[in-house]
């Protein structure tokens, strides 16, 4: 359902554009449909796309071992249940790398497109950095007790984020969780998580 919506998204914008620069019809939609397909949770990852930063190059190259699996007798069958449900998170997460600062991580590949992607994600985490220093976003649920109780009893859901008086799962934001989340991400393991380190040692 996502890739449907947001292959009719991108599409139909992609096609004004290159009719509008005189492009004919057929050319307008074809390079259109091209670039939408880049953008499908569905899609396969080459393992030397130079335009993928080298975190989503060692998830391509993961993807493409599992898949491979497909190919060794009797666990191929098995392979061809699971390899689903392994392919469509680890394409989310390169989509969610490169549409965020990690997509920095790179030698070579800063194409305009790429520079577009790393400016919007992170343009999103400047946002997340707001968020988060508002104590308005949450990762994980804590782990000591008391501060688990007042977790729950503030209403608040691990990985969310506060609108108005809502928390909201960070899912919603689609390719760009990942690049809001970063910040809280930060502040958990550096501040919320040290203090907790701090208070367990100072008790022991």
């Amino acid at each position: 359902a996502s890739d449907k919506f947001n292959t009719a998204l991108i599409s139909a914008g992609e096609y004004a554009i290159n009719l509008k620069n005189g492009a004919t019809p057929e050319m307008a939609f074809k390079s259109a449909q091209d670039i939408s397909q880049k953008y499908l949770v569905r899609n396969k990852y080459g393992l030397n796309d130079p335009e993928l930063s080298i975190l989503s190059k060692g998830m391509a190259a993961l993807q493409h071992i599992i898949l491979e699996t497909r190919q060794i007798p009797v666990l191929g069958q098995l392979s061809k249940w699971y390899v689903p449900f392994i392919q469509t998170p680890m394409n989310i997460g390169i989509l969610m790398t490169e549409l965020s600062p990690l997509g920095l991580l790179r030698s070579k590949g800063f194409t305009p497109e790429v520079k577009a992607k790393i400016t919007a994600g992170s343009m999103v985490t400047a946002l997340g950095v707001f968020y988060a220093l508002e104590n308005k976003t949450t990762w994980t649920t804590p782990s000591d007790e008391a501060s688990k109780q007042l977790f729950h009893a503030t209403g608040r859901k691990p990985f969310s984020i506060q609108i108005g008086d809502k928390w909201i799962p960070i899912w919603y934001l689609g390719p760009f969780a990942l690049s809001f989340m970063l910040p809280t991400a930060v502040k958990y393991y550096s501040e919320d998580n040290g203090k907790l380190f701090l208070k367990t040692k100072l008790k022991s």
